[in-house]
């Protein structure tokens, strides 16, 4: 289990402004361990990676967790359990990362945690949905 934040994420990029504004520092018990210990490898294995940049005058809100309230996304969504995050890489894009997952990242700690991958997007989504088989469920919008 994960126990610590993620080094190279300010909260600010992984919460929303409605959540950062209304609980600060406590935004942090909103998201799952096991996607941030996921998280912070994505960045250590394909550098520089944006997930919100609102804080910044960016226009991403809703790309890691998303508040009940919030209409982006179904309602079940699991980006409203902070279970989810959708990443835009500055040195790759989201299909080479996908591809990589699926010849051999999916295999190796922590990636094997990963639940599900959305395909045909530009982003990279992934989340860390309970599973009942080993293997990673490839969803389409």
């Amino acid at each position: 289990m994960y126990l610590s934040k993620p080094k190279n994420f300010a909260l600010q990029e992984l919460v929303d402004p409605w959540t950062y504004e209304n609980y600060g520092q406590a935004s942090w018990q909103f998201l799952d361990p096991t996607a941030l210990m996921i998280l912070q490898n994505l960045r250590e294995q394909y550098g520089e990676t944006t997930v919100n940049n609102w804080h910044k005058g960016g226009k991403r809100l809703y790309a890691g967790f998303r508040p009940p309230q919030c209409k982006t996304g179904s309602k079940l969504s699991l980006h409203k359990l902070g279970k989810a995050f959708d990443l835009l890489f500055k040195n790759v894009s989201a299909c080479e990362v996908r591809h990589d997952m699926e010849d051999f990242l999916l295999d190796k700690e922590p990636f094997n945690e990963i639940g599900a991958i959305e395909l045909n997007v530009e982003w990279f989504h992934f989340d860390v949905r309970s599973r009942t088989v080993h293997r990673v469920l490839w969803i389409t919008p």
